[in-house]
């Protein structure tokens, strides 16, 4: 409605005024959270993430900052294709393909220690072949099928590890996840019959440019995975049980072996009577032997410390030694 009579001018003044005023304090918000990010140099994920319209959210390619934290200081670097670096590594020859592929979360990814000290590297090094960190923070089991599709065609790898965390159970039910929307599927009679919905990927202009939204998001707890119900808990797990096989089928139309890496989560040890399963590893014992000699993970922060990643990564060359998956030989899905 027009203010066109006297009487309602000084309610337009003033609501021009509380706007212009909303208007700068919000700037000043934006410009106070940025400068003291900038000056205490604690860029987070909004700075090496891009949006994706069919994943949500991928690494941001060529990236290279640092990621800090009151209880860690990493480099951050990513190459063209996206999978994670270290610092001074040298560009990955251009048609580079086979070797293995590591896809996963932050804990995949290396939250909090640097890149060669993440498993995957470790891998590396025990392995004497190329493995290609790909983890996404903030990634569910959703988003790394579809992740994990890309990169079968792309890298042509001949062994796929995938690790899972307990959270991967409540993000497959949602379609936000950390402050941003995410693709999800739904659940179905056979993983060939899983239906992608939300995609492609809505996005907010708060997410993707606001530092004071998501500080604000962060500290109200909408960041954090909530507590699921006996009835979601069940259904969140048989989706994410059907989403391993459907990696696993992928794998297998590539000529790859995929190994699922896993804790404390007996529910996932049992493959289905048809449709396939993923190789396993199952790193419970590993972890309790951990614990008695110290922490797992960082004083503020549930990520693993780099003595854990070592660990993990001792166990995974034992289990891919074994089974000889890496031996030039076509893999052999029985073992």
């Amino acid at each position: 409605m027009a203010c066109s009579s006297r009487r309602r001018r000084p309610w337009c003044h003033r609501f021009a005024l509380l706007a212009g005023a909303s208007l700068v304090a919000l700037g000043a918000g934006e410009g106070a959270t940025r400068v003291w990010g900038a000056v205490h140099e604690r860029p987070g994920p909004t700075q090496f993430l891009d949006y994706d319209a069919g994943l949500g959210w991928r690494n941001r390619p060529r990236y290279a900052g640092r990621h800090q934290t009151d209880d860690f200081d990493v480099a951050v670097c990513f190459d063209a294709a996206g999978a994670r670096i270290a610092a001074d590594a040298a560009a990955e020859p251009p048609g580079a393909r086979g070797g293995v592929l590591a896809i996963g979360d932050s804990t995949t990814f290396g939250w909090g220690v640097e890149a060669e000290q993440a498993f995957a590297a470790r891998l590396a090094g025990r392995l004497h072949v190329p493995v290609r960190n790909f983890g996404v923070s903030g990634y569910g089991t959703d988003q790394q099928l579809l992740q994990l599709r890309s990169l079968l065609a792309a890298q042509a790898p001949q062994l796929v590890i995938v690790t899972h965390q307990d959270n991967d159970v409540a993000e497959v039910l949602q379609q936000h996840a950390y402050g941003r929307y995410k693709p999800a599927f739904e659940p179905a009679a056979a993983a060939a019959d899983l239906r992608l919905v939300g995609a492609p990927v809505p996005t907010s202009w708060w997410a993707e440019h606001s530092e004071l939204w998501r500080t604000v998001q962060k500290r109200l707890g909408a960041f954090e995975t909530r507590t699921l119900a006996a009835d979601e808990l069940g259904r969140g797990r048989a989706l994410v049980r059907q989403l391993y096989q459907a990696m696993h089928q992928e794998c297998a139309l590539h000529g790859a072996t995929l190994l699922l890496v896993f804790a404390d989560a007996e529910w996932l040890a049992t493959a289905p009577a048809t449709g396939g399963w993923p190789r396993t590893l199952d790193l419970t014992a590993t972890f309790a032997a951990l614990r008695q000699h110290g922490a797992l993970s960082f004083a503020h922060d549930p990520h693993w410390l780099p003595h854990v990643h070592t660990a993990i990564a001792v166990a995974l060359a034992d289990r891919i030694t074994a089974a000889g998956w890496l031996v030039g030989e076509a893999p052999d899905h029985r073992k």
